[in-house]
């Protein structure tokens, strides 16, 4: 890793990009942005492929992502450049579950503890002891006590979020409930934008109950102080603060998928606690392939109907300077 001539912090969290930008132009030490030189790494594979990366870490609710180069070698005659191998250790846990359990569908992997917690936001949480030696996924069948299906069975996870938060040491689920089918890009009137956010916490003393710990109904949400300018849309991809365990963010927008008006989306900030709004930041979409367009605020992820998952990988950065 190279570092900068000025003094930078990293952020302690970041919200990532699901899409790492492949196949940029190289981007080089030179590179003016500090965020890109002093998280640029390159290595070589056994086949000889050249490969660059860059982290472009900044605060939420900016737009953290990976920028990956790869440039395969132009002559494979000799054959791979180097002869280090490492071999895998592959396992096949024992899965203790409940009765009933036909099938499992991971929507989403965050790190609880020394364990690792696979989500199925229709059935439950597996946890994985992936330090343990003799590691095991024991089941844990709650969340579809708080989410069911909808009527056609459809899997509609883009209102809902499991988290780790308060500094890694609580799990939390958010739902936002509406009777509406959540779809970004397809305006709602106001009565079928009818919706509840839910967030519950996992106890971890016995980490089998769901305390449902806050709520805040579209109409609350709507008359908070600063929000008349703010669109009356059900919010889409929830969030909590890894950091603070009260702060959820959301996603608003109206535009239809593949449009290039950037007017219309928008991240919010709430203290669900308080009852306040604590910012709302207005997002871009990015379409070219270009380093230069992808500013603080511009999101592949939201281009593509996904949303940021949380990650603490900035805060074992060093601090350049």
């Amino acid at each position: 890793m190279a570092s900068s001539s000025s003094s930078h912090r990293f952020p302690d969290w970041v919200m990532l990009d699901r899409h790492s930008r492949l196949n940029y132009p190289e981007v080089s030490l030179d590179y003016p942005e500090e965020l890109f030189r002093a998280t640029y790494a390159e290595a070589e594979t056994d086949a000889g492929d050249h490969i660059d990366v860059c982290f472009r870490a900044v605060p939420p609710p900016g737009a953290s992502r990976f920028y990956v180069n790869w440039r395969p070698r132009q002559d494979h005659k000799d054959g791979p450049s180097s002869s280090r191998k490492k071999n895998w250790d592959a396992r096949k846990p024992p899965i203790r579950h409940e009765k009933g359990q036909a099938w499992w569908y991971t929507d989403a992997v965050v790190p609880y503890g020394d364990s690792l917690c696979y989500v199925d936001y229709f059935r439950g949480i597996l946890f994985a002891d992936v330090l343990s030696r003799r590691c095991q996924l024991r089941s844990l069948l709650v969340i579809r006590k708080l989410k069911k299906l909808d009527s056609e069975g459809a899997r509609n996870v883009i209102g809902v979020c499991v988290c780790v938060t308060d500094g890694g040491g609580t799990i939390k689920f958010v739902d936002v409930v509406t009777t509406a089918v959540l779809f970004p890009g397809r305006p709602c009137s106001a009565a079928s934008s009818s919706f509840t956010i839910k967030v519950w916490r996992l106890r971890s003393e016995d980490i089998k109950t769901w305390d449902l710990e806050f709520t805040i109904e579209d109409t609350e949400l709507w008359n908070l102080q600063g929000y008349d300018h703010l669109l009356r849309e059900t919010p889409l991809y929830p969030l909590l603060s890894m950091q603070e365990p009260n702060i959820i963010y959301f996603v608003l927008s109206d535009i239809d998928v593949g449009w290039q008006d950037e007017d219309n989306t928008w991240v919010v900030v709430v203290d669900m606690l308080n009852k306040t709004l604590v910012s709302s930041f207005r997002y871009t979409t990015v379409f070219s392939n270009s380093i230069e367009s992808d500013g603080n605020m511009s999101s592949i992820s939201l281009a593509t109907q996904t949303g940021f998952f949380t990650c603490d990988l900035s805060k074992y950065l060093l601090t350049t300077g």
